[in-house]
């Protein structure tokens, strides 16, 4: 009786470790593990030399590259002088519309869209002044077009005292400018 318990635990613990030597070195249950291989190539990175920086207990390996700046297609200068407008326009023109001379340039018809898109674009890059979306619709002509970048802009129309005086009848009931209390001492005084 004696022996029998001691066989017993022999063969349990032969049984039981088993299995263990069997997935160390490759055996059958290693194949089915799918983290038994990356064990192994981890190890063998582990051998080569790694250029990382070791803080503490974090790793830092980042490169790091300085971006590229973004060039503007257009030049950082925004012409105000009439005549330097229509002398760039008119030479913008004549490039990309056939048939225009010098004398009926103005006249010239901008209802092909990409004869429109052309001439806009490469007046906003010469001239530096952006046309917004809500402007092209009212280009048909070149005349047009010139007349749009010899505009001066009126700050005094950008006021939002002036927008709220003006729109009082159209805006709801519950919206309302109110000045500053620096601005209403101002009044006072």
């Amino acid at each position: 009786m004696l022996t029998r318990p001691l066989l017993l635990g022999q063969s349990r613990r032969f049984l039981q470790t088993s299995t263990m030597v069997c997935a160390d070195k490759g055996g059958v249950f290693s194949r089915f593990n799918p983290w038994a291989k990356q064990q192994q190539q981890q190890s063998d990175a582990s051998d080569q030399p790694q250029s990382t920086e070791v803080v503490g207990n974090a790793t830092f390996d980042v490169a790091f590259q300085d971006k590229e700046t973004f060039a503007s297609w257009k030049t950082n200068e925004i012409v105000s002088d009439d005549e330097q407008i229509q002398s760039i326009i008119q030479s913008i023109v004549i490039e990309h519309i056939p048939g225009t001379s010098q004398a009926d340039y103005q006249q010239a018809s901008l209802q092909n869209v990409d004869t429109k898109f052309k001439v806009v674009k490469d007046s906003i890059k010469q001239l530096g002044k952006e046309v917004p979306n809500a402007s092209l619709h009212s280009i048909s002509t070149v005349q047009d077009l010139i007349s749009f970048f010899q505009q001066k802009p009126s700050l005094e129309a950008t006021s939002v005292e002036q927008f709220f005086t003006q729109q009082a009848e159209s805006l709801p009931s519950n919206l309302r400018f109110e000045l500053s209390k620096t601005q209403q001492q101002l009044q006072q005084e």
